[in-house]
């Protein structure tokens, strides 16, 4: 019999509580499960389904109470074209070995995880999206896209979020990600760059210009080519900016 879901947290300190922003990029990564299997984050959305991540600990308790709910088994079991679940064991401080259970775990974790799970000793991954809390529940949809969704207490809430997921619409669409650079300049010069996602349906981009106005004047048009499949990312460093004032 499945258990009654009580959303509880295991904080990592008292001074660290941000996570990452709902519709952040998600970095790739890629990890080696424990039965030694491969399993590649960009590999998986590209084939179009939604990861659904749960980052733990060994020994955080309301993970555990989490886990023995059966939601994230039964989600996998009832969307396996649509949704990968991986739970990763995040904190560095921890061995591997602990995830069967001694020292500090709570307990044998396969015992109540039936779906991918892993270790990751290096921390990256806890870095890489902004771990505050145990557990932390993300939604990563095909094109990359990153939104918490917490310990939601049923397939259909899952399920809702992941029919929630935004996707290209157009044959031919760019958006930009990020841009990297100084936000405001008087006068002078500027070297910035951006990063660039191709959001076309079913059509690779091998070429665009992106232009800078101030007001409507060009103040530069850089050029790029390239192949991008649709929601591949590139970064382009832009052509040196002048004239502004």
């Amino acid at each position: 019999m499945k258990k009654t879901l009580l959303i509880i947290a295991c904080f990592i300190s008292s001074f660290s509580f941000s996570q990452l922003p709902p519709n952040s990029l998600g970095l790739d990564f890629t990890v080696t499960d424990i039965e030694g299997e491969t399993h590649n984050l960009y590999e998986i959305l590209d084939e179009g389904k939604t990861v659904i991540l749960d980052l733990f600990a060994v020994w955080c308790g309301p993970c555990w109470s989490f886990a023995e709910t059966g939601v994230l088994e039964d989600l996998q079991a009832q969307y396996p074209d649509e949704v990968v679940c991986i739970a990763i064991e995040a904190d560095p401080s921890t061995a591997e070995s602990e995830i069967y259970g001694g020292g500090n775990s709570v307990g044998d974790w396969t015992t109540i995880i039936d779906y991918t799970m892993a270790d990751d000793p290096s921390g990256d991954i806890a870095d890489d999206y902004a771990l505050a809390y145990y557990p932390t529940i993300y939604k990563i949809c095909p094109d990359r896209m990153v939104t918490e969704v917490g310990q939601l207490g049923s397939v259909n809430a899952f399920y809702n979020e992941i029919n929630s997921c935004s996707q290209a619409t157009y044959s031919k669409d760019m958006r930009m990600i990020q841009f990297n650079g100084v936000n405001a300049h008087c006068n002078g010069t500027a070297n910035p760059s951006v990063m660039v996602q191709n959001y076309s349906l079913n059509s690779d981009v091998t070429g665009f210009n992106i232009r800078t106005l101030q007001g409507n004047e060009t103040l530069n048009l850089t050029s790029w080519t390239g192949n991008l499949s649709t929601y591949q990312i590139a970064t382009v460093e832009l052509d040196q900016i002048t004239g502004l004032s």
